[in-house]
């Protein structure tokens, strides 16, 4: 025996796969792994991965293969149906329907076209036979209807051909059945063919056929039917046959029906045509089936009758229906024919007839004799009768009268006195017209009614009815006095509260609703109604807080305290706040009055708050705010606390007390140190509801409103510390401290602390003084100053001395006659004196001399004299001098410079150098110009006609070069062509050639080319005469039609505007938009408006839509409102044009455009208008349907009253008398 034995090593490290314990080293067991070294556990493989043992690392799974978890030491094959698409998979992922899988699959395979699948599928299913697949499908599709597949794993289905139909899944198409097709393939039904047409069911149809002539068929037939007898059909392709008409018979299968042999025949058979019945007149043969004729005599209904035999006085003719009676004249008559054999008496044979006698003649041996005069026979008679002998003469043929005497009229027979209301006239008796009337018997004419009757007795002329205004008495008419109307011939009274005040009326006037009567003749008052007062006959509504009982009374003044009253009794039915009604009068709700608010206006209200300056005491009495204290101003109302003090006072609420002085009030109970108040202030106050400062701090002082502190040195003040007041600073100081000045501004110099004044005379100055002059003044005593008449002067302290003068004059030293004299000598003499060279003074010649370089000149001559040259001489051309200038020379000279010149050549008048008129020459620029030199060819004073090729300018010939070469006038304004020669047309710039022969030399003609450029339609010499569409004339020109307008008249009015505008009646071009934003149906030339938006009506012209009144929502053409705005309203029983503002609707819940629908608490609605209740009421339906009263008031029948107006009635509660005296209850 062997013992075997390893020597065991003690182990620090491991390698992968292993893991170390103790010293030892073991292997991981599969499904878990290490990576060796000092591990001392293996680590689980994670899901999707293996191990086996041993191993360092896990293996992913393959693809198809699974581990869903951890540690796994292998991995699971994926499923049939199942796949896994990755390396390390967790889970198989299950194969979508369409797709299948076998088991470790890494994908899912997608079934063919024909096959289908479910999800997690192992295998594709094939379709059925009717149905199909596409590939991928999860479902085999059925067949649509119109389609088949005949096999399984069908891809797709195919088309029925045209003439078979199928149904969803059909394995094979079905043969349309007979009448009925189908005209494509895929048809999932046949179409039954149409009523007229048939399709056979022994072939497929892809048509119908149209059956033909005697046929017909019904919708969806196979066949076409034969017509039956007594039936056709015309036309091909019908649905029914028509029926033969009356007369007229067919076999089967006709297309049209054959007329009946006999005419005689009334019906024949309309399958055979044989005779079944007779027209009238004829006989029916049975046996033969056809009719003969009846003979005279006879007769026959029609039908199958036979011919009948007339009776004895009857006849017929041959074909007759029946036998017609013979005339009654006839004794006895031919039965063929009718005509008489023999006659009554009274007639006569007249050929085949038996007459009688005509009227007024009788028979007499076999003829007609005339009845003598006054009598008559009527036909027929064999003797005569007489007339009446009332008639004067009569008819033969009736005996009635055609004369009577005179007052009578014929009444058929006889002749009768013409009764009263009646007038004999061409022997009638006529009824008097209407206003007529006859009182007698046998009048001859009628007299007329009364003018102021409306119909009279036509008997007696009395009145039955009266013209509008008078009244029937005694059948005569009389205007209805004042006080009456007229009301169907009657003068009624006016009732009462009417009046007529004018005699002859309809109607009577209401008297004026202030009236409690009124005269019934004038309308004035007699007495009033309650609420009006009496004046004189008129009643005038009482004022405000004034009433009057009505009567005669007038309006009285209401109780002071009343807020509001009734007009009718005067009794307060509101009082002034703070007021209370006791007995319908006010009284304050505080014993000492001045209240301002109380509890109610019931005679148990209490003051709670006093009117402003009052407060309310304990006793419910108000008293002064002063009462408090004598400077408190406002207090509470309701308690003993003043609220603010007069001026510089605070409140403490039970006094005012004083801010402590260097203080001020700043609110009603605080004080602040005046300087917080307004800076740099030492003391304020509180004036006037605002603050001021009385004192500054120094050297402060006050602005002049007191608001402010402002500091006291300034450029013209300083502050004096003595009195503390601000002083100006003396005259050019600008920095002064008390009394001395520390800087003078540059109008002053600074001297020992004072400002000196400069004088404008010194140049420099010291604190001593001027020290240098500006002017010729040389001083010792700093004063520059000048006296008025010197030059150059000394100023000492003992004088001043001229050393020389301004003016001699005024010195004293001038000479004799001199009037400017300079250092002693004559610079101007006085007129008529001159200086001479040795400074004396002369006199001169003339009146007016000065001397210059020793040469005398005259200025001003005598009056014989003319001055020329400086030197007055006479001038014999001068006929009139004035002031030493001629002013009227001789015709041929002229005046220049006051002296008399002659004219220029050829100048009859001249003006200085130009000549005014010329002498058979032309002027031209004031210069006299013979004709030629200027091209005039006729001249009258100035040039009439230029010379050809030349034109008149003013007052000369100018040749005509661009665009005047061919025009024939010329403006004299702007130098521009106004008509051209003849053969040339005005283009409106220059003159263009015409194009047509000439008729006249200013004939119009059409230029195309002058068209393009100038748009002028029609063109003359003058100019243009029309222009072409969109251009129109301005000047002779043409100018386009200014944007939108498209055709215009002038520049201001439009014809036709762009497609997005319209022209209105001014012809303004409006644009479209602007009328589409009010308009809904615009006219058809987009000129106007049809209908208009809502809240717009149509201008009177239709042009455009204007906005309603702010009142209407909507409104008519008029400005009516149709439907009111949101904010206004109008109410049915009042219709006015326009809506009224819904914040008129006063005391209304719930306001509309219908008015008010809710009323607040008080009124009620009438007319969507709230009424106020009575004032006992509280809640009403209606004036008089109270349903809840005001306290102490009882509810009787809708009225509240007080409850101490209801007898034994000694409380009141919720509308009822709560508490009855004794031995009484409320019922």
């Amino acid at each position: 025996m062997f013992l075997l034995t390893t020597r065991v090593f003690a182990a620090t490290s491991c390698s992968g796969g292993q893991y170390l314990s103790g010293t030892i080293c073991h292997s991981c067991r599969a499904g878990s792994y290490s990576s060796g070294g000092t591990t001392t556990s293996c680590t689980s493989c994670s899901s999707g991965s293996y191990s086996g043992s041993g191993a360092s690392s896990c293996t992913k799974c393959n693809l198809g293969y699974y581990a869903s978890s951890s540690g796994s030491s292998s991995c699971t094959q994926c499923s049939v149906g199942k796949y896994a698409p990755s390396y390390g998979s967790t889970s198989c992922s299950t194969c979508p329907a369409g797709y299948f899988s076998a088991g470790g699959a890494s994908s899912c395979t997608k079934c063919s076209a024909g096959y289908s699948s479910g999800t997690g599928a192992s295998s594709c299913i094939l379709c059925d036979a009717g149905s199909y697949s596409l590939s991928g499908s999860s479902s085999c599709k059925l067949c649509d209807a119109g389609s088949y597949s005949s096999s399984t794993g069908a891809a797709s289905c195919n088309l029925c051909n045209a003439g078979y139909y199928s149904n969803k899944g059909a394995t094979t198409c079905t043969t349309c059945p007979g009448g009925y097709y189908s005209a494509s393939s895929g048809s999932a039904k046949c179409t039954a063919c149409a009523a007229g047409t048939r399709s056979e069911s022994t072939v497929s149809s892809t048509k119908c056929v149209t059956c033909g002539r005697g046929t017909y068929s019904s919708s969806g037939s196979a066949y076409c039917t034969d017509c039956r007898a007594g039936t056709f059909a015309d036309e091909q392709g019908i649905s029914s046959c028509k029926t033969c008409a009356d007369g007229y018979y067919s076999t089967t299968g006709s297309s049209s029906c054959v007329q009946c042999v006999s005419t005689s025949c009334g019906v024949c058979s309309k399958t055979t045509g044989e005779c079944t019945s007779c027209n009238v007149g004829y006989s029916y043969d049975s046996s033969n089936k056809n009719c003969s004729i009846c003979p005279a005599s006879y007769y026959s209904s029609g039908g199958t009758s036979l011919c009948s035999k007339c009776a004895t006085g009857y006849y017929s003719l041959s074909g007759s229906s029946g036998c017609t009676t013979c005339s009654t004249s006839c004794k006895t008559c031919d039965q063929t024919n009718g005509n008489c054999l023999s006659c009554y008496d009274g007639y006569f044979m007249n050929g085949k007839i038996c007459d009688t006698c005509p009227a007024g003649t009788y028979q007499s041996g076999g003829s007609c004799v005339t009845c003598p005069d006054m009598q008559y026979s009527l036909a027929g008679s064999t003797m005569c009768k007489s007339c009446s002998s009332t008639c004067l003469s009569c008819d033969k043929t009736n005996g009635y009268c055609t004369l009577c005497e005179s007052g009578m009229g014929i009444t058929t027979t006889t002749c009768s006195v013409c009764s009263a209301g009646t007038y004999s006239i061409a022997n009638k008796c006529e009824y008097c017209p209407l206003g007529m009337y006859s009182s007698s018997k046998s009048s001859l004419s009628c007299q007329q009614c009364d003018t102021k009757c409306d119909g009279c007795d036509a008997t007696n002329g009395y009145c039955v009815n009266c013209v509008t205004g008078y009244g029937l008495a005694a059948g005569k008419c009389a205007i209805c006095p004042r006080g009456t109307y007229y009301l169907s011939s009657v003068c009624q009274s006016c009732g009462e509260m009417a009046y007529q005040d004018v005699e002859g009326q309809t109607t009577c006037k209401l008297c004026d609703l202030s009236c409690a009567s009124c005269n019934a003749t004038n309308g004035k008052c007699l007495t009033c109604a309650a609420g009006y007062g009496f004046d004189s006959g008129v009643c005038t509504l009482c004022g405000d807080l004034t009433f009057s009982e009505g009567g005669v009374l007038q309006c009285q003044q209401c109780s002071t305290e009343c807020k509001k009253c009734d007009r009718k009794s005067g009794a307060c039915t509101s009082c002034e706040v703070g007021n209370k009604r006791v007995d319908n009068s006010c009284v304050s709700c505080a014993p000492s009055g001045y209240c301002d608010l109380c509890t109610d206006e019931t005679s148990d209200g209490i003051c709670v708050s006093c009117e402003d300056g009052f407060y309310l005491n304990k006793d419910g009495n108000c008293q002064k705010c002063s009462d408090i204290h004598k400077d408190c101003l406002t207090c509470s109302k309701t308690t003993k606390t003043c609220l603010s003090c007069a001026g510089n006072m605070i409140s403490t609420g039970t006094s005012c007390v004083a801010c402590e002085v260097g203080m001020v009030k700043v609110t009603e109970t605080t004080c602040d140190y005046s300087y917080n108040v307004i800076p740099k202030c030492q003391i304020a106050d509180f004036v006037n509801n605002q603050h001021i400062c009385t004192a500054c701090f120094a050297p402060y002082v006050t602005s002049s409103d007191l608001k402010a502190c402002n500091l006291g040195y300034t450029t013209t003040t300083y502050y004096d510390t003595d009195d503390h007041k601000l002083h100006t600073n003396m005259d050019g100081c600008v920095n002064q401290i008390d009394t001395t000045c520390y800087l003078c501004d540059f109008t002053a110099m600074l001297l020992n602390g004072v400002c000196n004044v400069k004088n404008e005379k010194c140049e420099t100055s010291s604190q001593h003084g001027c020290d240098n002059c500006v002017s010729d003044v040389i001083t010792s005593n700093g004063n520059c100053v000048v006296n008025t008449n010197c030059k150059y002067e000394i100023n000492r302290e003992i004088g001043t001395e001229c050393l020389y003068c301004v003016d001699d004059v005024l010195c004293g030293k001038a000479k004799q006659n001199c009037e400017t004299s300079h250092n002693e000598y004559c610079y101007l003499a006085v007129s008529g004196y001159h200086t001479t060279n040795d400074n004396t003074v002369e006199q001169c010649e003339s009146e007016v001399c000065v001397i210059s370089n020793g040469v005398i000149t005259d200025m001003k001559c005598k009056e014989d004299k003319l001055l020329i040259d400086g030197v007055c001489t006479t001038n014999t051309m001068c006929y009139i001098m004035l002031y030493g200038d001629c002013i009227k020379c001789d015709s041929k000279q002229h005046i220049s410079q006051g002296k008399c010149l002659s004219n220029s050549a050829n100048c009859d008048n001249q003006n200085r150098d130009i000549c005014i008129v010329c002498n058979n020459t032309i002027n031209v620029g004031g210069v006299c110009t013979d004709t030629q030199s200027i091209h005039c060819s006729s001249f009258d004073k100035v040039c009439v006609i230029c010379e050809s090729g030349y034109y008149k300018d003013v007052d000369r010939c100018k040749v005509k070069t661009g665009a005047l070469s061919d025009c024939d006038v010329v403006s004299l304004l702007n130098t521009k062509c106004v008509e051209c020669e003849s053969d040339y047309n005005f283009n409106g710039i220059s003159c263009v050639p015409q194009t047509l022969p000439n008729e006249t030399t200013k004939q119009t003609t059409k230029n195309e080319e002058t068209q393009t450029d100038s748009h002028c339609e029609v063109s003359t010499t003058k100019g243009c005469l029309r222009c072409l569409s969109g251009y129109y004339l301005a000047d002779r020109m043409c100018v386009k039609c200014e944007y939108p307008c498209v055709y215009c008249s002038n520049r201001t009015f439009c014809t036709k505007c762009d497609d997005y505008s319209y022209a209105n009646s001014n012809g303004v071009c409006t644009e479209i938009n602007a009328l589409v934003s009010v308009c809904d149906v615009l006219m058809s030339t987009y000129r106007g408006c049809v209908v208009c938006k809502e809240g717009y009506m149509r201008s009177s012209d239709g042009s455009t839509c204007i906005g309603c009144d702010e009142s209407c929502k909507s409104c008519t053409n008029e400005g009516n409102c149709v439907v009111c705005d949101n904010k206004f309203y109008r109410t049915s029983s009042n219709v006015t044009k326009l809506c009224s503002p819904q914040s008129e609707l006063t005391s209304c819940a719930n306001k509309t455009t219908a008015g008010c629908v809710l009323c607040e608490s008080g009124h009620y609605l009438s007319n969507n208008l709230c009424v106020k209740c009575q004032d006992t009421c509280t809640q009403c339906y209606g004036i008089d349907e109270c349903i809840d009263c005001v306290k102490d008031n009882v509810l009787v029948s809708g009225v509240c009253s007080h409850y101490t107006t209801i007898e034994n009635c000694v409380e009141s509660a919720n509308n009822k008398c709560s508490k009855c005296d004794d031995n009484y209850k409320w019922v």
